[in-house]
């Protein structure tokens, strides 16, 4: 896989994102063109195909299976656009300690 052929509209998502728009669409938006092309170029790397003799499952997903992932998806999301002003002083005094200058 090389730069130029496969991940080049990744870097031009990544590159070049929304003008006019909120920042969650800066971020949100290449974030999610980054993940699904990945997701199309790995997934069936890793999950081969389906064989034919394979029997369907009773297992289906609920909020129980998708609930969680799906809150610390939101929360780091909302964290990577507005970080609260408790956690800004517990990073900069944590920067503070080692030094760090901004």
């Amino acid at each position: 896989m090389t730069l130029a052929t496969s991940s080049a509209s990744e870097v031009t998502d990544i590159a070049a994102p929304p003008r006019g728009g909120s920042r969650l669409a800066e971020i949100a938006l290449p974030a999610a063109g980054v993940f699904i092309g990945m997701a199309l170029t790995v997934l069936p790397m890793i999950m081969g195909a389906t064989p034919v003799e394979s029997e369907e499952t009773s297992y289906r997903d609920t909020i129980g299976t998708v609930g969680p992932p799906l809150g610390l998806l939101l929360l780091i999301v909302l964290l990577g656009v507005w970080i609260p002003a408790p956690l800004m002083t517990i990073l900069n005094d944590a920067a503070a300690l080692l030094e760090v200058r901004s």
